[in-house]
């Protein structure tokens, strides 16, 4: 089987971020909000829309 090198690398920084949050949901959606405010030039943010409405 065929191995995705950048997928593997994904994985293992996701494992490694749960283990430094000792697998702690809301520790861990903290990190993600504090790696948030200090690089809030790479948020992507797209407005909102409802459901079944088609973009063009």
């Amino acid at each position: 089987m065929w191995r995705d090198p950048i997928v593997e690398e994904i994985h293992a920084v996701r494992k490694k971020i749960a283990e430094d949050c000792n697998y702690d949901f809301k520790q861990i959606v903290e990190r993600l909000r504090q790696k948030e405010k200090t690089h809030k030039d790479r948020i992507v943010s797209f407005p909102p829309h409802r459901i079944g409405e088609t973009h063009q």
